[in-house]
């Protein structure tokens, strides 16, 4: 069950003791009351559709009210459900809001240190009640008739006919899908932030992305990582946003017909200037947080990846977006600059900067 739209996290006794609370104060409104007691039906019989505020008006009460006036009253009973768990139930793990969906949106109760930067960083995910679902790249390669393995990123779409004819195959019948292989990169960054869950105590499921997709993307918060050629899940989302990682570097919308774009150097190999782009973004129905580390080559993703379990690095990023004190932003495109030198037989993250932060109706 989706872990922001149930009252599993309180015991019967508790969510007894709330209702008590919330619908015993003498100072409600009926209709305040009437919602309340809507929302706890939904929630104690495991109804956790998301509802519009016209059908919240249609189904909850015989009490007329306007759209507007319903948003206030949600204001209302969010404020008293503060009250009641700043005030009566400050042992408890969770503490819970009324959504944008009408949903019971459950969040950490206990706030995370202010000097523990990564611990900011990660705080939503920290205080989960369900584990975290990391989603990460498994490429399809095809294997011919003498084990010989190729990788093309196109040979997955629908014109693939095309590209086995140029490799010289008749087609698919030629070759076999096979699965045996995660970018080196990749690897990298999820030992890193595997690390980073193991310290906080953060539950995780780890989920592997192929180019046919998932089926779990509507559960929980989630973390997705890799390049786009490679993690499906990554083009379909960026593609909304106005910032994006492709074959070339990363692409930004500059709202127009032209596109800016922040090409990698050296583009037959790993060295030079890289990029990589952070995305966070928040469900507005559920709640549900979406980070994504994206970029060309899996090796700019490991880069990103220890950039955010470092307090150092944390505190350059906190500085550039003026939240020393404060909490990292939920919606958040940022670019990163990673330096890539040669060392031996492979190459070496030299640096990775902070470079610029997209909104999505310009850049700072």
């Amino acid at each position: 069950m989706p872990d922001n739209t149930t009252a599993a996290y309180l015991s019967r006794d508790e969510q007894t003791r709330l209702r008590q609370v919330l619908l015993g104060d003498t100072a409600s409104a009926p209709r305040q009351q009437a919602l309340l007691a809507f929302l706890f039906d939904r929630l104690l019989n495991e109804e956790v559709d998301e509802l519009s505020a016209a059908a919240v008006m249609k189904r909850y009460s015989n009490a007329p009210t306007s759209k507007g006036g319903l948003g206030s009253l949600k204001h209302l009973l969010n404020s008293k459900l503060a009250k009641f768990f700043d005030e009566h139930a400050q042992d408890q793990p969770w503490r819970m809001s009324i959504s944008d969906g009408y949903l019971f949106h459950v969040e950490p109760n206990n706030p995370v240190p202010p000097t523990d930067l990564v611990a900011r960083f990660w705080s939503p995910y920290i205080g989960s009640a369900q584990p975290i679902r990391l989603f990460y790249p498994e490429p399809q390669f095809f294997k011919d008739r003498k084990e010989t393995y190729l990788r093309n990123s196109a040979a997955v779409k629908a014109e693939s006919a095309r590209v086995f004819k140029y490799l010289g195959f008749d087609g698919r019948s030629d070759l076999k899908p096979v699965y045996s292989f995660v970018p080196a990169g990749v690897v990298r960054a999820m030992l890193y932030l595997l690390e980073c869950f193991q310290r906080y105590d953060i539950r995780f499921l780890s989920r592997v992305i192929r180019p046919s997709g998932a089926d779990e993307t509507d559960q929980g918060h989630m973390l997705i990582l890799g390049t786009p050629s490679t993690n499906p899940l990554i083009a379909t989302l960026e593609t909304r946003l106005r910032a994006r990682s492709d074959s070339r570097g990363i692409v930004i919308d500059s709202g127009s017909t032209r596109e800016r774009i922040l090409p990698d150097d050296n583009q037959e190999d790993l060295t030079g200037v890289k990029w990589a782009l952070l995305t966070r973004r928040v469900h507005r129905f559920t709640g549900r947080l979406t980070t994504i580390l994206s970029a060309k080559h899996g090796r700019t993703v490991e880069a990103l990846a220890g950039f955010l379990v470092n307090h150092d690095s944390l505190k350059e990023l906190a500085e550039y977006l003026g939240v020393e004190n404060g909490a990292f932003p939920e919606e958040l495109q940022m670019i990163f600059k990673v330096h890539m030198s040669e060392t031996g037989s492979e190459p070496y993250i030299d640096d990775i900067q902070c470079s610029e932060r997209i909104t999505q109706n310009g850049s700072k």
